[in-house]
């Protein structure tokens, strides 16, 4: 979590900074990692079967319960 924030923090002041904020739209970034980690999950069910935990827990952490 440290390092997406930090990250983001960084991508956003260079975008700043180029007067170029326009182009993160910020609403995007919870569909293109539920994305990624589907991607990881059939991966490793097609690969690693053994390892699927592993996805399978990222994604059930990008909507947690309650």
């Amino acid at each position: 979590t440290d390092a997406q924030e930090h990250f983001l923090s960084a991508y956003r002041q260079r975008l700043a900074e180029a007067d170029a904020s326009r182009l993160l739209d910020e609403r995007l970034l919870l569909p293109f990692r539920v994305e990624q980690e589907c991607r990881e999950f059939l991966y490793a069910v097609r690969h690693l079967p053994r390892w699927r935990y592993v996805p399978d827990q990222a994604l059930q952490a990008l909507f947690p319960k309650g």
